[in-house]
Formats: C-alpha cells, sequence, structure tokens
C-alpha cells in the first residue's frame, strides 16, 4: 500500500473543455503547473501550459481527434528554476452520443527517473561503441543463447587492419 501512495505524486489528471478551460485539476497537476486553477477561478488554460513547454502544435493535434480515434499520447519535458520533469502524457476526448465533443481528460505520468536511465544507458552504449570501435586491441562480444550456446555477436574492425 505505501508504494502506491508514494506514487500518487508523480500522477498527474485534469480535464477541460475543447477551449481549454479546466473543468478539473488534481492536486497533483496543479502542484506541477504552479496552480493553473486556484478554487474554481481558472488562471490559465490548458493550452497555455504547453504553449509555453513549446508544444503549440498540441490543440491543433486535439482537434483531430474523433470518437473513432479518441486518445492522443506524448512526452512533455517541463523545464523551470526546479529541476526539469518529464512527464508522459494520455488525452482521451470525450464525445456524446451525436458525436460533439464534449471535453478531454489528461492524465500524466512522471517518467523523470526513466527518461535518466535512458540517456544513462544511451551514453553507456555510445562509450562502448566508441572503444569497441576505436580500440587498436582484438575485440569480439559474445552471448549466450537460451540453449546456453556461446554465440559470436560481432568483433571490431581490428581483424581487417591485421594483427598489429
Amino acid at each position: 500500500m505505501k508504494r502506491i501512495q508514494e506514487s500518487e505524486d508523480l500522477i498527474y489528471s485534469c480535464r477541460f473543455l475543447p477551449n481549454g478551460s479546466f473543468v478539473y485539476a488534481s492536486q497533483t497537476f496543479q502542484n506541477l503547473f504552479d496552480n493553473p486553477v486556484t478554487e474554481g477561478t481558472v488562471s490559465k488554460n490548458f493550452f497555455s501550459l504547453f504553449e509555453s513547454l513549446g508544444n503549440r502544435q498540441l490543440e491543433k493535434i486535439l482537434s483531430q481527434l474523433s470518437s473513432a480515434n479518441p486518445v492522443f499520447k506524448f512526452e512533455s519535458e517541463l523545464k523551470r528554476p526546479k529541476p526539469s520533469t518529464w512527464v508522459k502524457w494520455c488525452i482521451k476526448a470525450f464525445y456524446n452520443g451525436d458525436g460533439s465533443l464534449l471535453e478531454y481528460e489528461a492524465t500524466g505520468f512522471e517518467i523523470t527517473e526513466y527518461k535518466k536511465q535512458i540517456e544513462q544507458i544511451s551514453q553507456r552504449d555510445n562509450l562502448f561503441s566508441n572503444i569497441f570501435n576505436y580500440t587498436t586491441d582484438f575485440l569480439t562480444v559474445y552471448r549466450v543463447s537460451n540453449e546456453s550456446e556461446i554465440i559470436l555477436e560481432s568483433l571490431n574492425s581490428t581483424i581487417d587492419r591485421g594483427s598489429g
């Protein structure tokens, strides 16, 4: 139970009308965007929050959703005085019986640590590739198959240049 409660701080949700006016915003959403909704008073609209983040196309993309295709997903980096925060957003459009758009629901999940880990893996992969490709020593990479067989995965170009 404690793990679920801890993760609640990493989930952001809101509902907004087609013009971007908020219908609802969770406290975590408000904290993420420095309280865009204060006691029912709208100080910002949904689209303005993302325009400042360089996502000016969001309103146009959402207007292209339909009852047959009501979901749009994207990742967004929020750069601020605090450390930047990465959020994976899922926005779903809701329609009435005649197909008219009623409102959107946005749910965001913080993925900052995931993004950091991906960046670290990428940096390590680049380092390994540079060492592997530019060393003057002969290097090979093997992997063990599911059947416990050792398989040559790759070898560097030193073999092409001769042994020494």
